[in-house]
């Protein structure tokens, strides 16, 4: 029941619901290409590029930052396994 209320909260705050009226998450997204549209542009000097360098950028930060949390898990729950050796066909 908190995670849900947590969940609210933070999902109301981020779009506008604080004290300044700020939209936290889309600070950044400007028309027409985002966040990511000038990365890197003047090294590669091709906008598509640098828009698909941008979200490659932004995808591996976000899959590292996951697996780093997923990994704790998975080690936590194997070696407190009977039989840390033993797989699962889930």
């Amino acid at each position: 029941m908190f995670h849900r209320e947590i969940f609210y909260f933070t999902s109301f705050y981020v779009q506008g619901g604080n004290p300044k009226h700020d939209r936290i998450g889309f600070r950044y997204w400007q028309p027409p290409d985002g966040p990511m549209g000038k990365y890197l542009l003047d090294q590669v000097h091709d906008q598509k590029l640098s828009i698909f360098l941008g979200f490659w950028a932004t995808l591996t930060n976000a899959l590292f930052a996951y697996m780093g949390t997923e990994l704790i898990g998975v080690s936590k729950y194997r070696r407190c396994s009977a039989d840390p050796r033993l797989t699962y066909n889930l």
